[in-house]
């Protein structure tokens, strides 16, 4: 097996380590908690800041809920470390009114639509589809030079 192969078995393994992981609640502390771990386990290593709003959150959602949130917000925690070049993220889960807002933001270069629909790039759609599946709208706020922020809103 060569290299590329090796690599891509590698990958396969770690998503399907990852999706098991997820069949699991997010953790013991909610929603929040488990979105401060998978933030700071990202963010740590490549020395990116990281500012988490979590502290009003107490409320628990649906299971299948908080795991389409969790792994929305870990595509844009990885996506803003991977490819942003940013030196900040922000995590913030919040309730204004009826609605639940999470929201990922970085400071770092931005992307242009055309760039986000890369052949072999599936980490925005991913993230529309989880969102469609439990019934919120996902926006996403970028240009070239001006960072990211990812909103999932949500009527709760």
């Amino acid at each position: 097996m060569d290299a590329k192969a090796l690599l891509g078995v590698m990958s396969l393994l770690v998503g399907t380590t990852a999706a098991a992981d997820g069949l699991r609640s997010p953790a013991a502390g909610g929603l929040s908690e488990a979105l401060a771990q998978m933030s700071r386990q990202l963010t740590e290593t490549r020395g990116v800041r990281l500012k988490l709003n979590l502290e009003g959150w107490h409320q628990t959602l649906p299971p299948e809920v908080e795991y389409n949130l969790l792994r929305i917000a870990q595509e844009a925690v990885l996506n803003a470390v991977q490819h942003s070049g940013t030196r900040a993220v922000v995590v913030a889960l919040d309730r204004i009114g009826p609605q639940v807002r999470l929201r990922v933001q970085d400071e770092g270069s931005g992307f242009s639509r055309e760039q986000s629909v890369r052949a072999g790039h599936y980490g925005l759609l991913g993230m529309r589809e989880r969102a469609a599946h439990i019934g919120a709208e996902l926006d996403v706020a970028t240009a070239p030079g001006f960072g990211t922020a990812v909103c999932v809103t949500l009527k709760a």
